[in-house]
């Protein structure tokens, strides 16, 4: 099975603040986020304050597109943020599985574009030239023609649909009770794909 989709298991809560961190801190969605299964197992128990001092970065109050740069997959700092560091280090960021993913992700985005872009316009063209020709032979192959570039076309959004960034079948309820949904501010920005 592919990582990084709807099925693999990939996402669980991850406690910004560990576990055994105070009580109230736990019980909010600020603190009980969904992570991928490889950095979760990543970080371990790296806790959200280093002895030196510096902190995971929150993802509810950053974004981190702000301190991080992906290029050609691979994630890399941006700036000398000693937090920014430490977060890469604790979830490991750089790690080829995570590279893969990214790589699997952008390869079914373009897949999408391209055949929004390029196999859509062929669909009614084909069609058009079907219904001028008599030939009852070319009518068909027009017809499959047409039937072959639906089926790229609906191939390719459910590619990218498996790769949501929130999948359908990620858990809902982390392990010390707290219901996780994203806030409205942050749902808001997410796009369906129909």
């Amino acid at each position: 099975m592919e990582i990084g989709l709807e099925g693999s298991g990939l996402i669980s809560i991850e406690h910004h603040e560990l576990k055994a961190g105070d009580q109230a801190k736990r019980r909010a969605y600020t603190n009980c986020l969904l992570s991928c299964r490889f950095c979760n197992s990543g970080r371990k128990t790296m806790p959200a304050t280093s002895p030196e001092g510096e902190r995971l970065l929150d993802p509810t109050k950053i974004a981190w597109a702000t301190v991080f740069k992906v290029e050609n997959s691979v994630m890399e700092v941006v700036g000398t943020s000693p937090d920014a560091k430490y977060t890469y280090r604790a979830y490991d960021l750089g790690d080829e599985r995570k590279a893969s993913l990214r790589r699997g992700r952008a390869s079914r985005f373009e897949a999408v574009e391209r055949a929004r872009r390029e196999a859509a316009e062929y669909v009614p063209f084909l069609l058009e030239e079907a219904e001028r020709t008599e030939d009852p032979v070319k009518k068909r192959k027009l017809v499959d023609g047409a039937r072959i570039f639906e089926d790229a076309i609906v191939r390719a959004v459910e590619g990218v649909q498996r790769y949501a960034s929130v999948p359908n079948d990620a858990p809902r309820k982390c392990r010390c009770s707290i219901e996780t949904s994203l806030p409205s501010w942050l749902d808001g920005q997410l796009q369906e794909i129909a």
